[in-house]
């Protein structure tokens, strides 16, 4: 794991106390095919009270359909439904036959309440249990709710508390609330007390997305438990950390829980200080501790030390400049969110007053990062004046996503990116074994400049859930840059796997790679 550190003005002048912005970031290698990973443990809570009826519920029970034929017959799968009730649909089990499993789930209905903290419980619970029979393992727990708790316990506080208590026993707890009618900022405390992601599901048809996405989390996870701590000399006060991130500050010692982080990951942290340097350079040291999981869980710990020179005044760094910008419209959008609450005419000003920071500090060296932010603060706007309810759910979401994924790869951030397109191929069955070549090809062609992608699979014959990993993760890596990764030429087998797992609603089908070319060309031409 790399650690780097920047402070907003490289240097500062000697006797005067000055406001400064220090930026951590934290970058983790590519995973390019890591076969002694460990196994994964997946327990799906899901809600089946009577107002999941209909799309809802169909959508739902679709897409934990395709998570549980997407994860390798290494890995583990439990089921809970709940409603009024608590049901175990699927015990903790190995995936070797999938078709009893999928048949399980399809079978939910909707019906009764939603005592979401009796079936988060019983999840949790079956995670515990799973590891004194398999040993060392990566287990999350996904929680989905379209509504408020009103069963057992309701309490938000209690609930954090049971995210924060599993967390420490190397379990995580993803949050995925669908539709109006759920409290956001309780679902997203829970995942962020719980090392996990929280996402917004506003309509039936997004639902594969969202679980596409948690499939690529936890089937590439590096690290588990990260901590990050900062230890700032006697001439440097700490004052506040703009990224929402659980911390703790105590005898100038910055701890922050940083949570789960993916292979090609990146996490960054701003924080406001004030210094008041004496003649001397002013020297922090800065501690990351870790679990590695493709390490066997094995401790990792990294200390750097950086020096902030004193004597001259700089002019600010433009990289934190941006990284500032950010961090405070995440901010801004969690406090528009809970402000919203009871006063959606101020929460529109505090977005108003911030999208008029962004465009006084917009400059040639940062316009593309500043467009971005003031384009989505305008559009979270326009949500909360059509509908408070829904822009109160996409300002939560949206503030979690700029903390957890602001979009970067960052192998590839300083490389040029041109529009050139790669062909590759494969003959025969694409595994666990040979998988990783596929994740190889696509990285070192990354590494050339290539964000477009032909996977010509005319001579695949059979694909495992395996290679479907690397298949998604790999066209990932290309969105990420604005690119486009497109199979093409798929077998009859081949294209009965892309229609059950929902592939295909992922990464985008061509007939034949003349057609392929023309998907990609108009999407350069956008």
């Amino acid at each position: 794991m790399k650690v780097e550190a920047l402070w907003e003005y490289p240097s500062v002048p000697g006797k005067t106390e000055s406001l400064n912005h220090l930026l951590i970031r934290l970058s983790s290698p590519p995973d390019l095919g890591q076969k002694n990973r460990l196994p994964v443990v997946v327990i799906l809570v899901l809600d089946r009270s009577w107002s999941m009826k209909g799309d809802k519920l169909k959508a739902t029970l679709d897409a934990a359909s395709s998570f549980v034929n997407w994860l390798t017959r290494y890995d583990y799968i439990g089921v809970v439904a709940y409603g009024s009730d608590v049901r175990v649909v699927q015990p903790v089990v190995r995936l070797g036959e999938k078709a009893s499993i999928v048949n399980r789930i399809q079978t939910l209905t909707a019906e009764g309440s939603t005592n979401l903290s009796g079936g988060w419980l019983q999840g949790l619970k079956m995670a515990q249990e799973i590891q004194k029979e398999i040993g060392p393992c990566v287990r999350r727990v996904l929680l989905l709710t379209d509504g408020n708790a009103n069963l057992g316990i309701v309490d938000p506080e209690q609930l954090r508390q049971i995210a924060e208590n599993h967390k420490e026993m190397g379990i995580s707890t993803t949050t995925i609330g669908f539709g109006t009618d759920f409290n956001e900022m309780v679902l997203k405390d829970i995942a962020q007390a719980g090392h996990g992601n929280f996402y917004f599901i506003e309509s039936p048809e997004e639902t594969s997305e969202v679980f596409f996405k948690e499939f690529g989390e936890v089937g590439s996870l590096y690290a588990q438990t990260t901590e990050l701590k900062i230890k700032f000399p006697p001439q440097v006060r700490f004052l506040e950390l703009l990224t929402d991130a659980p911390h703790h500050y105590q005898d100038q010692e910055l701890q922050i829980e940083v949570g789960d982080m993916r292979s090609d990951d990146q996490r960054t942290f701003v924080m406001e200080t004030a210094v008041h340097p004496e003649e001397e350079n002013l020297e922090l040291d800065i501690e990351l501790n870790y679990y590695e999981v493709t390490q066997n869980m094995a401790l990792r710990d990294t200390r750097t030390r950086i020096t902030l020179p004193v004597g001259q005044e700089s002019s600010p760094n433009p990289e934190v400049t941006s990284e500032i910008a950010i961090a405070w419209a995440g901010k801004t959008m969690m406090q528009a969110a809970k402000m919203a609450e009871t006063d959606v005419t101020g929460a529109l000003e505090l977005l108003n007053n911030m999208v008029q920071r962004l465009y006084e500090a917009k400059t040639a060296q940062n316009a593309e990062v500043m467009s971005s932010l003031i384009m989505r603060l305008e559009e979270m706007q326009k949500r909360l004046r059509e509908d408070s309810n829904l822009g109160r759910k996409f300002l939560v979401a949206g503030g979690f996503t700029l903390y957890q994924d602001k979009g970067d790869f960052l192998p590839f951030r300083d490389i040029e990116m041109h529009d050139r397109i790669h062909e590759l191929s494969h003959k025969g069955d694409l595994d666990l074994y040979n998988s990783p070549e596929l994740r190889q090809n696509v990285y070192n062609k990354m590494l050339e400049g290539y964000r477009y992608f032909i996977f010509d699979m005319s001579e695949v014959s059979y694909v495992d859930s395996s290679a479907v990993g690397a298949l998604i993760q790999a066209a990932s890596w290309v969105n990420r840059r604005g690119g486009l990764f497109v199979v093409a030429n798929l077998t009859s087998t081949v294209e009965k796997l892309f229609q059950m797992t929902r592939l295909n609603t992922f990464i985008p089908v061509a007939e034949s790679v003349n057609e392929a070319k023309q998907m990609i060309e108009a999407r350069q031409r956008r």
